[in-house]
């Protein structure tokens, strides 16, 4: 079993699991999502099962349901029977939903990680292979484009990190500044 973490992770998981059936009732208060068709509450207690035997951590899979709750709530039908259009839907409204381009980038592999968790392929003899991408999300790409890149707006110029140098280099000498104790 994964450990707890300071966050009591752990506990909000089985609190999620818990209440798994209250999601597929239009959200109250702070909740976005639901489960808008019932046959994929199935779904999400197959996650459960799978996430427990790989022993992944309570983050990991409050996170995967998270995932998988903002994919039922797009998805207006049983996700076994998604189609790729289904996901260039669900994509355009978690690039909405997401901001920045690592939130879509993990946003995607999420996706799909549960396809293959939840909807494995076949392989040539009829068994379950978790290897191969399932074939509603293998057109996705979780590669974040060099020109949608932004540089951070709170960095310094070369001039200001020359002052900021300079200035803890000038009170080296002198007790009580910073650069003392850091040169001492």
């Amino acid at each position: 079993m994964a450990d707890n973490d300071i966050y009591n992770s752990r506990g909000k998981y089985e609190e999620l699991k818990k209440r798994i059936e209250s999601y597929l009732l239009a959200p109250e208060g702070f909740r976005r999502f639901q489960i808008k068709h019932p046959d994929n509450l199935r779904h999400f207690k197959r996650l459960f099962l799978k996430l427990d035997a790989k022993n992944c951590s309570y983050v990991r899979r409050i996170r995967l349901f998270s995932a998988l709750l903002m994919v039922c709530h797009v998805i207006d039908k049983d996700l076994a029977e998604a189609t790729r259009e289904d996901i260039d839907q669900l994509l355009l409204i978690a690039h909405q939903h997401y901001k920045t381009p690592a939130s879509k980038q993990c946003f995607i592999k999420q996706t799909k990680f549960l396809w293959k968790l939840l909807f494995p392929e076949k392989d040539r003899q009829d068994r379950e292979d978790e290897t191969i991408i399932p074939y509603p999300v293998r057109h996705l790409n979780g590669k974040i484009e060099k020109s949608t890149e932004k540089l951070r707006k709170d960095r310094l110029t070369l001039e200001e990190f020359d002052r900021l140098v300079t200035a803890f280099a000038g009170d080296a000498g002198r007790p009580g500044s910073i650069a003392y104790y850091i040169y001492k």
